[in-house]
């Protein structure tokens, strides 16, 4: 992987340090993780305001909500027998 430069502030670069030396991590790590982080946050962000620009349209609502019940009657899958593991990080 190639590196570049970014010019950031004195007081930006010295939060980067710190949390670097707090973690015991690269002054890179902290960064890529931060962008990672922010990146996660405005995809978030932007389902949120999809949600709810369609929630705003009742036809549309009602057919998400249509949409959504299909799904709801895959209950019948047996995972409520299954313990309350974190299965996210498989």
């Amino acid at each position: 992987m190639g590196t570049a430069t970014v010019r950031i502030s004195t007081a930006t670069r010295d939060h980067i340090a710190e949390l670097a030396r707090e973690d015991g991590k690269p002054m890179a790590a902290v960064v890529e993780e931060a962008i990672r982080d922010y990146k996660r946050k405005r995809f978030f962000e932007h389902l949120n305001e999809a949600v709810e620009r369609t929630r705003s349209d009742s036809a549309a609502w009602a057919d998400y909500q249509g949409e959504v019940a299909i799904f709801d009657r895959a209950t019948g899958d047996g995972l409520a027998d299954l313990d309350d593991t974190d299965y996210s990080t498989w």
